[in-house]
């Protein structure tokens, strides 16, 4: 069995650079590592990741929010937010977005990994019920 692609969307290359090395660590392959959002929807049919790494920057752009949105309804790819933010506007816009959850920066590969294995298994869920004809939700609207 192979290892599961992610794709990380986001400017900070050191980020970039540091998930790459915490990823491998966790059996996970990086796909891609897009700066834009207009260059992660050109790659998408071409890497087909099985999950999408967002870093959102320090300043939470809404546009990259809602690029996720578009992945994940475009391309049915469960997506992850890594933000420095934790307040109630952005948590209200995740759950608006269909995230399939998010981590705080700084984290722990431990906390990487347990995100990354819960957003692929409510995708595999999700995918059932896309297929049922059910639609999906987003994770953070779930109890």
């Amino acid at each position: 069995m192979s290892s599961p692609g992610v794709l990380v969307l986001g400017e900070e290359k050191i980020v970039v650079k540091d998930l790459t090395v915490c990823l491998g660590n966790l059996g996970y392959q990086l796909v891609g590592a897009p700066s834009t959002v207009e260059e992660a929807i050109r790659m998408m049919p071409d890497v087909r990741p099985d999950l999408v790494l967002v870093n959102a920057a320090p300043r939470v752009d809404f546009d990259v929010l809602r690029a996720g949105d578009s992945i994940t309804r475009s391309f049915r790819i469960p997506i992850v937010f890594l933000t420095t933010h934790h307040d109630k506007p952005l948590m209200d816009h995740l759950k608006t977005v269909g995230s399939f959850g998010y981590l705080e920066k700084p984290f722990s590969q431990k906390s990487l990994r347990g995100i990354l294995e819960k957003a692929l298994d409510l995708h595999g869920e999700d995918s059932c019920r896309y297929s049922r004809g059910n639609g999906g939700t987003s994770a953070l609207t779930r109890s």
